[in-house]
C-alpha cells in the first residue's frame, strides 16, 4: 500500500489538476483504514470534481466521518 500511496503522491505532485488520481488515492486510504486522511484528500479534490462527483464525495466523506465520530473502530465501517 505505501509504493501505490507514494506513486498517487507523486502523480499529484506532477499533475494537480487531474482528478483521477485524487479519487484513487482517497479510496486507496479508505480502503486501507486510513479514513481521516481518505477524506482529508477527498476534500483536496473538491475543486477539481464535476456536480455528481461533488455531491458523492461529500456524502461519502459525511458518512465515514459520521462513523468516525460514533467512536466505532474504522474495521466496522469496512466491513459493513
Amino acid at each position: 500500500m505505501g509504493a501505490a500511496r507514494a506513486a498517487l503522491r507523486e502523480v499529484i505532485r506532477r499533475w494537480p489538476d487531474q482528478v483521477e488520481p485524487y479519487l484513487q488515492l482517497g479510496q486507496l486510504l479508505l480502503g486501507s483504514c486510513r479514513p481521516e486522511e481518505g477524506c482529508k484528500v477527498y476534500g483536496e479534490a473538491v475543486d477539481l470534481l464535476d456536480r455528481d462527483q461533488r455531491q458523492s464525495a461529500e456524502a461519502l466523506v459525511g458518512s465515514v466521518r459520521a462513523f468516525l465520530e460514533s467512536g466505532h473502530d474504522s474495521l466496522a465501517f469496512l466491513e459493513a
